[in-house]
């Protein structure tokens, strides 16, 4: 049966299922065949172990030795309905329902590695043979992704999708992926696609299409780009989307302060880039506009700016739970933003700091925008000391 299978899968017959079986993952201790049969989550860790360390042959050699056995038991079953005297036919029928029940992590992991050994074809007679219960929503995931970039939504993709929502198994990370498809495809029709499928994952969650859209803004728009991202929020005019980003991530950064969580990086880094915008001479110079004529005017500019200068230092509190604190370019960000908002001591104060950390290397654009800040306020020891830090700090970036 085994080497029927080997063959359907298009698998040699290099290793004896003993030796594989009493090799360790690392070659010095024996693993117990009964012991690795015994339950399925531990037959899925150690296949993943295997694929992990590239022994995808002895992975799949495990998954069908538990696939003949399961056959095995079915024969018995067989066997034992045509004698019609054996009592013990119930157990042994519950015996099949429960080796069919075990196929399931293992089932997954051996999709895993068929699609890491580019073995598309042998992933899709798999899944086929599996029957409902030990399909998954983690399988329909481990499909969908194995095929995302190769096949067109009008085809398999669309059909597993249709399978996951029948069998109640769709789920937020299965929704993406087969957005991601629709977006690759050349598909007619890809909003109402789109659409359709956020509307299924929102009632699967229990929201409406324009809560999920915007709570997932910035995952929707590293998915799928941002003209189908603006699209799906009905943002039409593009020449003022990126102020109802900025709109959005404010209401976003409040929500997380009050819920006490960070909110997405791309949302932290939008604040950063245009809080006061409206003060900003040039969004990347980091040179304030002039003050107005009247004194109306500069009192609705100082209280932009104070605005903006306030977002600023929750975004860069809040930074300091994620990557973007030892990011140069969010650092370099933070600067410009200081200095268009004239917080010159602000911008000298956070540049300094970051400089002395030696986590990281700044832009030299940074040292810049402190040093214009120094100049703004006649600090000239202050200019020096900075040209000093610029000079070091870029000399370690040479190098």
């Amino acid at each position: 049966m085994k080497e029927a299978l080997k063959s359907f899968f298009g698998l040699d017959d290099e290793s004896d299922d003993d030796e594989l079986l009493s090799k360790n993952l690392n070659d010095d201790i024996a693993i117990d065949p009964d012991f690795v049969m015994s339950t399925d989550m531990l037959l899925a860790a150690i296949m993943e172990a295997y694929r992990v360390m590239d022994r995808d042959k002895d992975a799949l050699d495990l998954f069908l030795t538990k696939y003949e056995h399961m056959h095995e038991n079915e024969s018995l079953r067989l066997m034992s309905e045509k004698k019609k005297k054996d009592p013990s036919l119930s157990s042994m029928h519950s015996s099949k329902e429960e080796d069919k029940q075990r196929l399931v992590q293992s089932a997954n992991e051996a999709l895993r590695t068929f699609f890491k050994m580019n073995n598309d074809e042998d992933a899709r007679l798999l899944f086929r043979s599996l029957n409902d219960s030990s399909r998954t929503a983690e399988t329909y995931i481990i499909m969908v992704g194995g095929l995302v970039e190769k096949e067109p939504w009008s085809g398999e993709i669309s059909q597993l999708y249709q399978s996951a929502v029948q069998s109640k198994c769709l789920t937020e990370e299965l929704a993406f992926l087969a957005m991601k498809s629709v977006v690759f495809s050349k598909l007619d029709g890809k909003m109402r696609v789109l659409r359709d499928i956020i509307a299924d994952t929102s009632s699967v969650l229990n929201i409406s299409p324009e809560e999920f859209n915007s709570s997932r803004y910035w995952q929707l728009k590293r998915t799928l780009g941002y003209r189908f991202a603006k699209l799906l929020m009905w943002w039409r005019n593009l020449s003022s989307s990126w102020e109802k980003e900025l709109k959005l991530s404010v209401r976003q950064l409040k929500q997380g302060r009050q819920g006490g969580h960070v909110i997405d990086e791309d949302a932290l880094r939008c604040i950063v880039k245009f809080a006061g915008h409206n003060q900003r001479d040039d969004i990347n110079q980091g040179v304030p506009v002039s003050d107005g004529p009247s004194e109306k005017d500069q009192v609705i500019q100082n209280k932009e700016r104070k605005y903006g200068i306030k977002l600023i230092r929750e975004v860069v509190v809040d930074a300091h739970q994620t990557t973007l604190y030892n990011s140069p370019a969010f650092v370099d960000d933070v600067a410009i933003g200081f200095c268009s908002l004239k917080a010159y001591d602000e911008c000298i104060k956070f540049v300094k700091e970051m400089h002395s950390r030696d986590l990281i290397k700044l832009k030299q654009s940074t040292y810049e925008h402190a040093i214009y800040a120094a100049e703004e306020k006649k600090d000239l020891k202050m200019v020096d000391e900075l040209i000093r830090n610029m000079e070091d700090g870029c000399s370690l970036n040479i190098k």
